[in-house]
């Protein structure tokens, strides 16, 4: 099985978007440029879905995103642009 991190990672592999692992003990950490700044993906025991394997994302100026799939993360915080 597939985690949703892994998912969007392969995604964002996929699009040419450079991204970062700040994975730090139990909590997967995503961050990714976004069109409103830098976008933090997290998924852990104390994130909101994480419990159950789901995503939580949010950038400079929005609330806290969560119990999403990868497929709903780039939708709602689009990358700012693809990098070659």
């Amino acid at each position: 099985m597939v985690s949703e991190m892994k998912r969007l990672r392969a995604v964002l592999d996929a699009m040419g978007v450079r991204w970062w692992d700040y994975t730090a003990g139990a909590t997967e950490k995503t961050c990714y440029m976004g069109r409103d700044g830098m976008v933090a993906v997290i998924c852990g025991p104390r994130t909101y879905g994480g419990p159950d394997g789901l995503l939580e994302a949010w950038s400079a100026g929005r609330p806290h995103d969560g119990f999403l799939i990868a497929e709903r993360i780039l939708p709602k915080y689009p990358p700012l642009k693809r990098n070659a």
